[in-house]
């Protein structure tokens, strides 16, 4: 749209790069020949959700020749699709990407808790260890769908007297635009009511006011991502090094109890862990595998872009 375009060349006029951009208007499924330009690095790509668009784009991209080796893309799509990736393309794990980014000797682990959770890692071998990355499904927890389904599970423990009354009964009904704690319940089961992610922040400003259920939710939170890193440590025999567990999503924004408690978990079982929040964007851990693969050594590279991004971001 016409106003997608106002809007990146306003973003690159803001970053002093509107003389070296260049925007065109063209099917992303159909780009045809990329020459007489030079191929590209890095592609961010985020087509709407489930319609197979990115598959598209993809080969479009190989066939055009729009690729340089070595390229990152990067691609937004809905957790649950099936993505088909053709032949060159290798998928690497975005808690890989997060740890790249954050971890000072390039191997680790990275812990990513947004919408849901994941946990990955390597060893100094690139070795893998992994969760399965599904979720609740699997007993992966948490990130902001698994707290509010616990939130969830604690209002109705409320009201039917299995558990201990909450503040987290009368926001999530008023969250709701329900009448009343026995109408979310039922709403939620019928589905007339939906409570997403985007309601975790309730459960930590409840928890903040000291509502002691939602304490305990957040402590559960931390508990359980630490359980995942605590996993991987073990799949990759990192008991008794030292190494870097980053921690990236907004879920750790949340409140600082969430990386204590991982930290105390992560501890008894790897006392050289050194638990970092990441400040930059993950995709700069996209960058230093894609320089890796183009024959760079990441590591110099790091020492300049880390600060720079940083610098950037403010």
């Amino acid at each position: 749209s016409e106003t997608a375009r106002g809007l990146i060349r306003r973003n690159a006029d803001e970053l002093g790069v509107i003389g070296q951009a260049k925007l065109w208007r063209r099917d992303a499924a159909k780009l045809g020949p990329c020459a007489p330009m030079s191929p590209f690095g890095l592609v961010f790509m985020d087509p709407p959700y489930g319609k197979g668009l990115a598959e598209k784009a993809l080969a479009a991209l190989v066939s055009g020749q729009w690729l340089e080796p070595g390229a990152i893309v990067v691609v937004e799509e809905a957790s649950k699709t099936d993505l088909e990736v053709p032949e060159p393309f290798e998928i690497v794990n975005d808690a890989i990407i997060a740890m790249l980014a954050g971890a000072v000797d390039g191997w680790g682990l990275g812990v990513v808790a947004g919408t849901s959770c994941n946990c990955w890692g390597w060893d100094k071998d690139r070795r893998e260890g992994q969760m399965t990355g599904s979720a609740m499904a699997m007993g992966e927890a948490a990130g902001g769908q698994e707290l509010v389904a616990e939130a969830v599970k604690m209002i109705a423990r409320e009201w039917t007297r299995r558990g201990p009354p909450t503040q987290l009964t009368q926001a999530f009904v008023k969250l709701a635009g329900a009448e009343s704690a026995a109408d979310l319940l039922e709403g939620l089961v019928l589905e007339r009511y939906y409570l997403h992610a985007s309601a975790a922040p309730v459960v930590f400003r409840i928890a903040s006011d000291g509502d002691s259920v939602a304490q305990g939710l957040i402590v559960w939170a931390g508990q359980e991502l630490g359980s995942l890193a605590i996993g991987v440590i073990r799949q990759l025999d990192l008991e008794a090094l030292e190494f870097d567990v980053v921690l990236a999503g907004s879920f750790f924004d949340g409140s600082p109890l969430v990386p204590k408690i991982m930290a105390d978990a992560i501890h008894r079982v790897a006392p050289g862990a050194r638990l970092v929040r990441l400040s930059v964007p993950p995709v700069v851990g996209g960058v230093l595998l894609g320089a890796e693969q183009a024959g760079i050594n990441p590591a110099p590279l790091r020492e300049n872009l880390v600060p720079s991004v940083q610098e950037l971001l403010g």
